[in-house]
Protein backbone atom coordinates (compact mmCIF):
# COMPACT_ATOMS: atom_id res chain seq x y z
CA UNK A 1 0.00 0.00 0.00
CA UNK A 2 2.84 2.10 0.99
CA UNK A 3 4.49 1.83 -2.51
CA UNK A 4 1.47 2.51 -4.63
CA UNK A 5 0.66 5.76 -2.49
CA UNK A 6 4.63 6.90 -2.80
CA UNK A 7 3.82 5.95 -6.81
CA UNK A 8 0.86 7.44 -6.54
CA UNK A 9 2.08 10.83 -5.15
CA UNK A 10 5.38 10.66 -7.73
CA UNK A 11 2.83 10.60 -10.81
CA UNK A 12 0.63 14.01 -8.52
CA UNK A 13 4.16 15.77 -8.44
CA UNK A 14 5.24 14.70 -12.44
CA UNK A 15 1.22 15.97 -13.24
CA UNK A 16 1.94 19.31 -11.38
CA UNK A 17 5.46 20.00 -12.74
CA UNK A 18 3.91 19.29 -16.30
CA UNK A 19 0.76 21.58 -15.42
CA UNK A 20 3.17 24.29 -13.97
CA UNK A 21 5.56 24.03 -17.58
CA UNK A 22 2.47 24.64 -19.32
CA UNK A 23 1.12 27.51 -17.74
CA UNK A 24 4.35 28.96 -17.92
CA UNK A 25 4.14 28.44 -21.41
CA UNK A 26 1.10 29.99 -21.84
CA UNK A 27 2.05 32.78 -20.00
CA UNK A 28 4.81 33.26 -22.44
CA UNK A 29 2.68 32.78 -25.27
CA UNK A 30 0.16 35.42 -23.86
CA UNK A 31 3.14 38.23 -23.13
CA UNK A 32 3.92 37.73 -26.48
CA UNK A 33 1.01 38.53 -28.00
CA UNK A 34 0.42 41.08 -25.88
CA UNK A 35 3.52 42.39 -26.94
CA UNK A 36 3.20 41.72 -30.76
CA UNK A 37 0.10 43.29 -30.44
CA UNK A 38 1.13 46.27 -28.99
CA UNK A 39 3.74 47.03 -30.89
CA UNK A 40 1.23 47.74 -33.73
CA UNK A 41 -1.80 49.78 -34.19
CA UNK A 42 -3.88 46.62 -34.22
CA UNK A 43 -6.91 45.37 -32.47
CA UNK A 44 -7.70 42.21 -31.72
CA UNK A 45 -11.49 40.86 -31.91
CA UNK A 46 -13.60 37.92 -31.30
CA UNK A 47 -16.77 37.19 -32.18
CA UNK A 48 -19.05 34.05 -31.05
CA UNK A 49 -21.83 34.68 -33.92
CA UNK A 50 -24.81 32.36 -32.41
CA UNK A 51 -24.19 34.52 -28.90
CA UNK A 52 -24.06 37.71 -30.54
CA UNK A 53 -21.04 38.49 -27.81
CA UNK A 54 -18.01 40.23 -29.53
CA UNK A 55 -14.47 40.75 -27.32
CA UNK A 56 -12.38 43.61 -28.61
CA UNK A 57 -9.27 44.49 -27.46
CA UNK A 58 -8.49 48.18 -25.59
CA UNK A 59 -7.14 48.94 -29.58
CA UNK A 60 -10.63 48.47 -30.95
CA UNK A 61 -11.78 51.28 -28.72
CA UNK A 62 -9.26 53.55 -28.61
CA UNK A 63 -8.87 53.91 -32.22
CA UNK A 64 -11.91 54.98 -32.40
CA UNK A 65 -11.82 57.30 -29.34
CA UNK A 66 -13.89 55.47 -26.97
CA UNK A 67 -12.48 53.57 -23.97
CA UNK A 68 -13.49 49.88 -23.35
CA UNK A 69 -16.71 50.51 -20.65
CA UNK A 70 -18.17 53.09 -23.46
CA UNK A 71 -19.50 50.37 -25.90
CA UNK A 72 -21.00 46.57 -25.44
CA UNK A 73 -19.19 44.08 -26.21
CA UNK A 74 -22.22 42.83 -28.54
CA UNK A 75 -22.43 42.85 -32.46
CA UNK A 76 -25.29 44.76 -32.06
CA UNK A 77 -23.48 47.84 -30.46
CA UNK A 78 -20.66 47.58 -33.08
CA UNK A 79 -23.40 47.41 -36.03
CA UNK A 80 -24.63 50.68 -34.48
CA UNK A 81 -20.95 52.30 -35.37
CA UNK A 82 -21.07 51.16 -38.61
CA UNK A 83 -21.79 53.52 -41.77
CA UNK A 84 -25.07 52.52 -43.22
CA UNK A 85 -23.54 51.76 -46.81
CA UNK A 86 -20.75 49.42 -45.04
CA UNK A 87 -23.50 47.21 -43.44
CA UNK A 88 -23.73 44.94 -46.53
CA UNK A 89 -19.99 44.30 -47.18
CA UNK A 90 -18.63 44.51 -43.57
CA UNK A 91 -19.83 41.27 -41.90
CA UNK A 92 -23.02 39.91 -43.56
CA UNK A 93 -21.33 37.95 -45.97
CA UNK A 94 -19.46 35.80 -42.95
CA UNK A 95 -20.87 32.61 -43.27
CA UNK A 96 -19.94 31.90 -46.65
CA UNK A 97 -16.53 32.45 -45.41
CA UNK A 98 -14.06 29.37 -46.01
CA UNK A 99 -11.23 28.18 -44.14
CA UNK A 100 -8.75 31.19 -45.27
CA UNK A 101 -8.76 34.42 -44.13
CA UNK A 102 -10.88 37.05 -45.34
CA UNK A 103 -10.47 40.68 -45.51
CA UNK A 104 -12.97 43.60 -46.04
CA UNK A 105 -12.62 47.45 -45.77
CA UNK A 106 -15.58 49.54 -44.07
CA UNK A 107 -16.24 52.66 -41.97
CA UNK A 108 -17.18 53.78 -38.04
CA UNK A 109 -17.77 56.10 -36.33
CA UNK A 110 -15.65 57.65 -33.74
CA UNK A 111 -16.36 59.41 -30.33
CA UNK A 112 -16.20 62.79 -32.02
CA UNK A 113 -18.88 61.87 -34.65
CA UNK A 114 -16.32 61.54 -37.40
CA UNK A 115 -15.63 58.59 -39.62
CA UNK A 116 -12.21 56.21 -39.57
CA UNK A 117 -12.10 53.46 -42.59
CA UNK A 118 -11.17 49.87 -40.98
CA UNK A 119 -9.48 47.21 -42.59
CA UNK A 120 -10.82 44.02 -40.82
CA UNK A 121 -9.15 40.53 -41.20
CA UNK A 122 -10.61 37.75 -39.82
CA UNK A 123 -11.24 34.11 -40.09
CA UNK A 124 -13.71 31.16 -39.06
CA UNK A 125 -12.10 29.37 -36.36
CA UNK A 126 -15.33 27.27 -35.08
CA UNK A 127 -18.45 25.79 -36.70
CA UNK A 128 -21.50 23.96 -36.22
CA UNK A 129 -22.13 20.52 -37.17
CA UNK A 130 -24.46 22.21 -40.29
CA UNK A 131 -20.97 23.99 -41.23
CA UNK A 132 -22.23 27.40 -39.82
CA UNK A 133 -19.84 30.02 -38.76
CA UNK A 134 -19.92 30.05 -35.12
CA UNK A 135 -16.95 31.89 -34.09
CA UNK A 136 -14.27 34.13 -35.73
CA UNK A 137 -11.40 35.22 -34.47
CA UNK A 138 -9.69 38.41 -36.58
CA UNK A 139 -7.59 41.97 -36.37
CA UNK A 140 -8.88 45.44 -36.85
CA UNK A 141 -6.31 48.38 -38.55
CA UNK A 142 -7.14 51.38 -38.73
CA UNK A 143 -6.33 52.64 -42.62
CA UNK A 144 -7.92 56.07 -42.73
CA UNK A 145 -4.77 57.62 -43.93
CA UNK A 146 -4.11 55.15 -46.61
CA UNK A 147 -7.85 56.11 -48.04
CA UNK A 148 -7.24 59.81 -47.52
CA UNK A 149 -3.78 59.27 -49.73
CA UNK A 150 -5.69 57.23 -52.42
CA UNK A 151 -9.11 59.71 -52.97
CA UNK A 152 -6.27 62.61 -52.74
CA UNK A 153 -4.70 60.45 -55.73
CA UNK A 154 -7.73 59.63 -57.72
CA UNK A 155 -8.57 63.82 -57.41
CA UNK A 156 -4.96 64.49 -58.58
CA UNK A 157 -5.66 61.88 -61.83
CA UNK A 158 -8.77 63.16 -62.61
CA UNK A 159 -7.39 66.86 -61.94
CA UNK A 160 -4.20 65.59 -64.60
CA UNK A 161 -6.91 63.98 -66.91
CA UNK A 162 -9.18 67.19 -67.20
CA UNK A 163 -5.64 68.94 -68.19
CA UNK A 164 -4.44 66.32 -70.45
CA UNK A 165 -7.57 66.85 -72.79
CA UNK A 166 -7.88 70.40 -72.40
CA UNK A 167 -4.50 70.68 -73.77
CA UNK A 168 -5.27 68.34 -76.40
CA UNK A 169 -8.10 70.15 -77.59
CA UNK A 170 -5.81 73.53 -77.20
CA UNK A 171 -3.43 72.10 -79.34
CA UNK A 172 -5.91 70.39 -81.77
CA UNK A 173 -7.24 74.52 -81.94
CA UNK A 174 -3.97 75.44 -82.76
CA UNK A 175 -2.94 73.22 -85.12
CA UNK A 176 -6.52 74.06 -87.56
CA UNK A 177 -5.57 77.35 -86.62
CA UNK A 178 -1.94 77.01 -88.30
CA UNK A 179 -3.23 74.93 -91.24
CA UNK A 180 -5.79 77.85 -92.03
CA UNK A 181 -3.43 80.65 -91.63
CA UNK A 182 -0.29 78.07 -94.21
CA UNK A 183 -3.51 77.98 -96.23
CA UNK A 184 -3.91 81.68 -96.58
CA UNK A 185 -0.31 82.03 -96.83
Amino acid sequence: LCSVALRREEELKHGASKSERLLEELRVSEERLALALGGTSDGLWDWRVGELTLYMSPTCYTMLGYEAYEIASTYDAWMLLLHPEDQDKAFKKYEFWGNETNTTEFRLRTKDGTWRWIMSRGKVVERDPEGLAQRIVGTHVDITERKQAEEALKASQVALQTAMEELEKRVEERTHDLERRNTQL
